[in-house]
């Protein structure tokens, strides 16, 4: 490619996101900043998807989480504290990215395990 080629594709991506910064800003300034507790209020009280005539709530959809992923996350979140805990009395420095990377592949390797193997695996 010829140095004019690029140097023009390049301006032409310079033009573009400048143009897309200046509409962003634009958008900002139409929507007036509400304060924490009304933010957290409209949350729990307003409807989050609308199929048709039917209306799924912020309520529905927490409660449906916590049902369907909340005591694999709990148990998640308990395991991950304890091994702090440990560490912490045995004095071991444990790098989050290595045990994020770990965990990461640990989930990996469960993905080829049958689902009972999976459901043996979460209840031990």
């Amino acid at each position: 490619m010829s140095k004019r080629l690029l140097l023009s594709i390049i301006l032409v991506l310079i033009i573009t996101n400048v143009a897309t910064l200046i509409f962003w800003k634009d958008d900002s300034k139409d929507s007036a900043p509400k304060s924490e507790k009304e933010d957290e209020h409209t949350e729990r009280v307003e409807t989050v998807a609308t199929i048709g005539d039917t209306e799924i709530s912020y309520e529905d959809w927490v409660s449906s989480l916590q049902e369907s992923q909340g005591k694999k996350h709990l148990k998640n979140m308990i395991d991950r504290e304890v091994v702090k805990q440990l560490a912490a009395e045995k004095n071991i420095q444990i790098n989050e990215k290595l045990v994020d990377s770990e965990i990461a592949l640990l989930m990996t390797m469960q993905g080829v395990m049958t689902q009972d193997e999976v459901e043996k695996e979460e209840e031990s």
